[in-house]
């Protein structure tokens, strides 16, 4: 890892960091992707649970669970695009509904 001076931090602040070195190690390319591969393997297992949980339910049940996860995503969805704005913005073909 590179370690920055005072003057070096000065030059980046300033807009020109064309001499900084600035690529990450071998090590830390290899820790990205451990910790990569780990959160997906822990987001797979997590709705591996969740997909046993309710295929175990009796129907009235697995009907309410249904209807709350579908809430919940649709809050969650309402609030990400009213935080993203409008993303058309300098991009005139992209569209969201």
């Amino acid at each position: 890892m590179t370690v920055l001076t005072m003057t070096s931090l000065n030059t980046i602040e300033e807009g020109d960091a064309s001499n900084e070195k600035s690529e990450p190690s071998h090590a830390s390319k290899s820790q990205g992707a451990i910790v990569i591969f780990t959160f997906n393997a822990c987001l797979l297992c997590l709705g591996y649970l969740i997909y046993e949980y309710i295929s175990a339910l009796d129907d009235n049940k697995r009907t309410k669970v249904g209807n709350w996860m579908c809430s919940l995503v649709g809050v969650v969805l309402m609030i990400v695009m009213h935080r993203m704005g409008d993303m058309s913005k300098g991009n005139p073909h992209f569209y969201y509904i």
